[in-house]
């Protein structure tokens, strides 16, 4: 089926039914929008979350050991709570989730410093 009669028999089928036939001509529409646009290749870099940290704040004097001493006893309290759920089943009312959705301890200091490097932005700019 040629272009023309695929837009002709389109338009037609959109007259019938407009609602159906507003859709598909929004969806042809986006579809050919979507083709003009260039495909973007990303490249991966891997980096370490000390790394992460100087790039995101090189004017700070804080390392990534004083936050890990720092939250030693938040650490340990999370730990103590998976291990609790251990022995949970799952789906439970206290394990809601599998274990294995939850944060690394990286990512989840990664999350912790970057709250509390907003948090002190937001107080120093008050």
């Amino acid at each position: 089926m040629s272009n023309l009669s695929f837009l002709v028999n389109l338009l037609v089928y959109t007259i019938t039914n407009p609602n159906i036939g507003k859709q598909i001509l929004h969806a042809k529409y986006q579809s050919w929008q979507d083709s003009r646009h260039s495909v973007v290749n990303y490249a991966e870099k891997k980096l370490q979350l000390d790394e992460i940290l100087k790039a995101l704040f090189p004017e700070s004097s804080h390392s990534l050991e004083d936050s890990k001493k720092s939250t030693d006893k938040l650490q340990n309290h999370i730990g103590d709570f998976f291990n609790r759920l251990k022995n949970e089943t799952y789906p439970s009312k206290k394990k809601p989730y599998p274990l294995e959705y939850t944060l690394d301890n990286k990512s989840g200091l990664f999350l912790y410093i970057l709250w509390l490097c907003r948090n002190h932005r937001f107080l120093t700019n008050l």
